[in-house]
């Protein structure tokens, strides 16, 4: 069969074939292309064969299918056996435009024009090039120009263009002479830009506008909300909330000590944000970075707290330690020595730990008193290698104004490190609080756990060792009230941990001859008193100090290498 470009081929399958060529030419390229399109499926196109021509080189390249062809005359044929069963058409349909009454361009003697769904003429062919229509509009070229005309044909604007884009949000880019402007939908034209991607500016500029715009708007509502008086959550609860026009930060409090009243803070700081608690109300204040204080006030004694909307972070000021007599520590120490094997047998799980609640009264597990640790004594209860070195603290847990007495377990298995615990005794006294510091329970209270916790190792690793006197050291304050924050900011500035608020002091302690340990828990995903164990990336740091005349003389920092 005979095939001519710019016809069309359809068969019973409402499948059509056509010939088209590109004469625009690109670098001296022309190029022949084959085209199969199915009209009922809106549009699918395939290119079977494609022809190129190097003008500059007067060279062909065929090819058919994927695969290369040696000569014309073999692609005639080609085409023509792909071509079979296919009756030639007058029109050649191109694809389906779904944003105009269902208009498809068509072509008729290499010119362009548009039918409607039904095969109807809407706009007769006549133009060397034509785009789909956009809103309404389709560009259209004559010779090497274009312009743009509605869906009745009718020309919105002359030929005179030397490139355009489609309609969007009501504009066309429009490029003459080597700028670019835009056009509306009636000709007219708008501020004319150097250089090409004229709508993409545009559209980026509008973008921007409603950007800052929000922006503006978002920033407004939030400072129109923060201005009334509102509920806040702070520490877990709902609180009343006033607004007030200050950027408060935590060196505003550090002025504070124990002596420090409300009425103190509010002569220099200014009127609280509000207060939280039933009962004895406590007051806060909004901080800067959308945290709070908190202000506690117990037997005329003040601290100060750092909270967020949920926890306890750290305290700033924390409470005012409660000091025990010798007589108490001494029998605490005895007490404890004889449980040592009990606290051994719990790290190896042999045996439960008696841990006592204070408000209730109430013990878990219940055991004798087995004794202090000899490795003859360990030997009879498991034949693992293992042995233990224990050392006692007196000094705080996790800020809480107590003063309990820190028995620490290290275990090894042959000359490895295997376990690290601690048990915390104190007196069953929890009742004398409410009667004021100076009522020691000598007779009344009994001496118990008041928690424990216990990691195995599969390892230590040393962060830090400053053994020689460094003026670095001086930082550190071991007065009860600033040794776990002075500590935390030594750490912050050796770059052991990151900040105050994703770490815990669990606990500090002296054993009287100059030797201080403190246990510090850091966790990047919680914060303060949420730092937990249960997460693997919870890290805690022992940390052991030298002292000397109240000042550090060395430290040594180590990572708990947990299995």
């Amino acid at each position: 069969m005979d095939i001519e470009l710019a016809d069309a081929y359809v068969n019973q399958q409402n499948k059509y074939r056509y010939l088209s060529i590109d004469c625009s030419g690109i670098g001296g390229v022309e190029q022949i292309y084959l085209y199969e399109t199915v009209l009922e499926d809106d549009f699918r196109q395939e290119e079977p064969a494609r022809i190129t021509y190097y003008s500059e080189t007067d060279q062909w390249e065929i090819n058919f299918k994927g695969d290369e062809v040696a000569s014309a005359e073999a692609l005639h044929d080609m085409i023509s056996q792909y071509m079979d069963g296919y009756e030639k058409q007058e029109i050649c349909y191109r694809y389906l435009e779904k944003s105009f009454p269902r208009d498809i361009l068509m072509m008729d003697s290499g010119l362009w024009g548009y039918i409607n769904g039904k095969g109807d003429v809407v706009i007769d062919c006549r133009f060397c090039a034509a785009n789909d229509f956009s809103e309404g509009f389709a560009a259209v070229r004559i010779g090497d120009k274009w312009g743009f005309a509605d869906n009745y044909g009718k020309m919105v604007t002359a030929f005179r263009f030397d490139a355009v884009r489609d309609f969007h949000e009501s504009y066309a880019a429009v490029s003459q002479k080597g700028k670019w402007g835009f056009i509306d939908s009636e000709g007219h034209g708008r501020k004319v830009l150097n250089g090409d991607g004229a709508y993409m500016k545009m559209l980026k500029y509008r973008l921007s506008v409603l950007a800052i715009l929000g922006i503006f708007l978002a920033v407004g509502i939030s400072m129109y909300l923060t201005r009334i008086p509102r509920d806040m959550k702070v520490y877990g609860r709902i609180a009343d909330y006033t607004y007030y026009d200050r950027k408060l930060s935590v060196s505003d409090f550090e002025q504070f000590d124990h002596d420090s009243t409300y009425e103190d803070i509010v002569d220099r700081i200014g009127t609280e944000n509000g207060t939280i608690g039933s009962g004895i109300a406590r007051p806060y204040y909004e901080l800067k970075d959308g945290s709070f204080v908190i202000l506690n006030r117990t037997f005329e004694r003040s601290s100060l707290v750092v909270v967020n909307d949920k926890c306890r972070e750290y305290y700033i000021l924390p409470p005012e330690l409660e000091q025990k007599s010798d007589r108490i520590k001494s029998r605490e120490m005895e007490t404890a020595r004889q449980s040592e094997m009990n606290g051994i047998l719990w790290m190896l799980g042999l045996q439960e730990l008696e841990i006592k609640d204070f408000i209730d009264g109430s013990s878990q597990g219940k055991n004798a008193p087995l004794g202090e640790y000899t490795t003859d004594l360990l030997q009879q209860y498991t034949d693992r290698d293992i042995t233990a070195e224990i050392s006692y603290y007196f000094g705080n847990y996790r800020e809480r104004g107590a003063q309990p007495l820190i028995q620490i377990f290290w275990l090894y298995e042959g000359s490895e490190p295997a376990g690290f615990g601690y048990v915390l005794w104190d007196t069953d006294t929890y009742w004398y609080i409410f009667y004021g510091w100076d009522q020691e329970p000598e007779e009344a209270g009994e001496d118990c756990t008041a928690g424990a916790e216990q990691y195995e190792l599969k390892g230590l690793r040393e962060i830090l060792n400053l053994e020689n006197r460094s003026t670095e050291l001086d930082t550190i304050d071991l007065s009860p009230e600033k040794i776990a924050n002075s500590l935390t900011d030594f750490l912050i500035e050796q770059k052991v941990i990151k900040n105050k608020r994703n770490s815990c002091v669990e606990f500090w302690g002296e054993n009287g001859d100059g030797e201080y340990v403190c246990l510090i828990s850091a966790n990047p995903w919680e914060r303060g008193e949420m730092i937990g164990a249960d997460s693997r990336a919870t890290k805690y740091y022992f940390v052991s100090m030298d002292t000397w005349a109240d000042k550090v003389v060395s430290i040594r920092v180590m990572l708990l290498d947990r299995s």
